[in-house]
This record gives structure tokens, C-alpha cells and sequence, in this order.
């Protein structure tokens, strides 16, 4: 009978053993499967880190194309401004000039003349006189436009290497809110 209740202690002990066993090894299962999972988890942030830091970089790199565009579009319509001031200038010179050779050509005339012709010569004199008065400030004017525009351009031209050397950090966001 001894042997018996020895016999059934042994079961005992290695049913106990065994079912503890089972449960160490349950909880060894389940470490292993939250690690898993832990390094999976990483694994996706981190997928998911390198996705965000891509597209950040692919939404700076289509901002500053699409900001070097426009630029380059501003730089272009100051320069054909730039022409036509150019052209008007030009036109208003030659106009100044005729208008001056007509002035000294009238007075002349005048100096000559005695007639009653006179008055409309002193007439035409004043005329003249007051379209090159217009078109010497016209010419001012556009002068000054034209420096406005010049100073407009260099600041395009920064704005164009500030867009092309802006490193991708972030930092065109900042020229961009700087523009609007």
C-alpha cells in the first residue's frame, strides 16, 4: 500500500510538474508571440516613419518645382515689361527729340517772322512745349517703373536661388508662407 501512495505521489508530483511545465511553457509562448509582435509593431512605425519622411519629401520637392516655375514665369514677365519699357523709352526719346528740333525750328520762325502769323506760331511754340513736358515725365515715369521692375527682378532672382537651395527640412514651407 505504501508503494501505492508512493506510486500515486509520484503521479502526483509529475502531473504537477507537468501541468506546471505546460504553463511555463504557455508563458515562454506568449513572451515569444508579444515580442513578435513588439518587433513587428516597430517594424510597421518604422515603414510608416519612412513613408511620412518620403512623402514629406516628395510634397517639398513638388512645392519647389511648382514655386521655381511660378518664379521663373514672374522673372520672365518682368523681363518682357522690361522690354517694352525699353521700346516706350525709346519712343518717348525720339518724340522729345523731334519736339525739341520743331521747338528750335518754330523759334526760329518766330525770330523771322512779324505777320500775323506770330501768334499761331507762339500758339504752336506752347504746344509743343507741352507735349514734350508730357512726354519728358511719360519718360520719367516709365524710368522709374522700369527701376521698380529691375528691383523686382533681383528679388525674383534671390527668391529663385532661395527655392533651389532650400534644403528639405521643411524649409520651403517657410519661403512659401513668407510669399503669401
Amino acid at each position: 500500500m505504501i508503494w501505492l501512495l508512493g506510486g500515486i505521489a509520484a503521479a502526483g508530483v509529475t502531473a504537477w510538474a507537468y501541468i506546471e511545465g505546460g504553463e511555463i511553457e504557455e508563458r515562454e509562448r506568449a513572451e515569444r508571440k508579444r515580442q513578435r509582435l513588439e518587433e513587428q509593431t516597430r517594424k510597421r512605425e518604422a515603414e510608416l516613419y519612412e513613408q511620412q519622411q518620403a512623402n514629406f519629401i516628395r510634397q517639398q520637392r513638388a512645392l519647389c518645382a511648382q514655386m521655381r516655375q511660378q518664379t521663373c514665369q514672374a522673372i520672365d514677365d518682368v523681363q518682357q515689361q522690361g522690354a517694352e519699357q525699353e521700346a516706350i523709352k525709346e519712343a518717348l526719346s525720339q518724340n522729345i527729340e523731334q519736339n525739341l528740333m520743331a521747338i528750335q525750328s518754330l523759334n526760329r520762325q518766330l525770330m523771322l517772322t512779324f505777320t500775323s502769323k506770330r501768334h499761331q506760331l507762339k500758339a504752336q511754340l506752347v504746344l509743343l512745349h507741352a507735349r514734350r513736358a508730357a512726354d519728358v515725365q511719360a519718360l520719367d515715369d516709365v524710368t522709374e517703373q522700369q527701376q521698380a521692375a529691375g528691383q523686382h527682378f533681383y528679388d525674383l532672382v534671390d527668391l529663385l536661388d532661395r527655392i533651389d537651395n532650400a534644403p528639405l527640412d521643411g524649409s520651403i514651407y517657410d519661403i512659401y508662407r513668407e510669399l503669401m
